[in-house]
């Protein structure tokens, strides 16, 4: 006896559109990375993580 399943493939296109995407949002945060380190090596100004925590809470709480 042969039985059918309701397994359901994702089109090709699908899968393509949602990895390009990741990629472009990997790519992004690459590039911000790598910004952000030319800026560090080049003197630019570094943060602590308590710092950094300082700020956004001053951010926040500005509006």
């Amino acid at each position: 006896m042969t039985t059918k399943s309701s397994i359901s493939i994702p089109k090709k296109e699908e899968d393509n559109g949602t990895a390009l995407e990741q990629r472009e949002e990997v790519l992004k945060l690459r590039a911000k990375l790598k910004m952000a380190e030319q800026a560090r090596l080049a003197g630019g100004p570094t943060y602590t993580l308590e710092e950094s925590r300082k700020r956004l809470e001053a951010i926040y709480q500005r509006g």
